[in-house]
């Protein structure tokens, strides 16, 4: 009965320590969350000078069409705003989709500006030309202004990830790269497997997922043994069936605590908001998971090294006793 509990007590000391990995970094969530800010800020200073421009051009292009009909640049940005606000903001994610689909920024260009225009039918087809190159421009600045969350999601996840790191489990830089070669390998390996076997069976994409998971336990424990366990501690200590459970436990607990914050996150605050506290969130659970396994093998080789070892005595017994059979005799 007291191994039992012993046992129990062991493996509930790995998750109450990978959920305090989870918990004790979130102190860095403003780090991707500044990163991430950063990019968007350098994405719009881009797309808003030019969606002005292009909307600007899209106007002058209409009135040389027109042979000089004016065109109010205040009446025509009234006249989306309200194309904007008649959307349903109940589902504001919804609204933005709309809003950045090629076919309402054409229909929603082409209507204001033929209630702009007396008689805009007559230049219908002209006018839009007009707006589709204008909107064809607009989604290039889009798509720069999405490279630059990337940008900032990466950059704030990679830096964010040097601190946890430092946190957790500290390493040298060669056995980073090696275990990044090591990781890219199985991501490629698992990947294809996964779509292999959904060629052959489309219901065992959920058995490939799963098992994914599980090689991923696995491997996380090999690679972190090797890096901080390696002739410190047995490797069937650290790589067996009861590990890889309770570390994919840690990892399932902190993936559902993640996705509480997250839903949390999105009921208290708009889309956008929920948006940009979401993502940091989401990188340090992310962050957490992939380090559980080092934490846990770092921690189990400083303990076996604290261990007494056992002393080793020179046999001195040996001698005595030779002395004692001679005087015998």
């Amino acid at each position: 009965m007291q191994k039992i509990i012993k046992f129990f007590s062991r493996d509930r000391q790995m998750i109450l320590k990978s959920l305090k990995n989870y918990f004790v970094n979130l102190k860095y969530i403003f780090t991707p969350l500044g990163v991430l800010a950063l990019g968007a800020i350098i994405g719009l200073s881009i797309l808003v000078p030019g969606v002005i421009s292009a909307v600007n051009e899209l106007i002058d292009n209409v009135v040389e069409l027109t042979n000089g009909v004016e065109i109010n640049l205040s009446a025509f940005g009234n006249s989306v705003w309200s194309a904007g606000a008649a959307l349903d903001w109940s589902n504001p994610s919804a609204a933005i989709d709309v809003m950045l689909s090629e076919t309402w920024l054409i229909d929603t260009f082409n209507g204001a500006i033929h209630a702009l225009i007396p008689n805009g039918e007559e230049y219908a087809v002209q006018i839009t030309e007009a707006v589709v190159q204008a909107v064809a421009v607009i989604s290039v600045y889009a798509i720069v202004l999405v490279v630059w969350l990337v940008i900032g999601a990466i950059g704030g996840f990679l830096l964010t990830k040097l601190l946890v790191r430092r946190e957790i489990a500290k390493r040298a830089l060669w056995k980073y790269f090696l275990v990044a070669l090591a990781d890219g390998t199985l991501t490629v390996a698992v990947t294809w497997l996964t779509v292999w076997l959904a060629t052959l069976w489309t219901p065992s994409i959920i058995i490939s997922i799963l098992l994914a998971f599980v090689l991923c336990s696995v491997v996380a424990l090999f690679e972190a043994y090797m890096v901080h366990g390696f002739k410190k501690v047995a490797c069937k200590e650290i790589v067996n069936i009861k590990n890889v459970a309770m570390l994919w436990l840690s990892n399932l607990i902190i993936f559902a605590v993640t996705c509480a914050l997250v839903a949390i996150d999105f009921v208290i605050f708009n889309a956008v908001v929920g948006f940009f506290i979401a993502v940091p969130l989401i990188e340090i659970s992310v962050m957490v998971i992939s380090l559980n396994a080092e934490a846990y093998v770092k921690a189990a080789a400083t303990a076996a090294q604290a261990r007494p070892q056992p002393s080793v005595l020179p046999d001195i017994a040996q001698p005595e006793a030779a002395a004692t059979t001679e005087a015998a005799d």
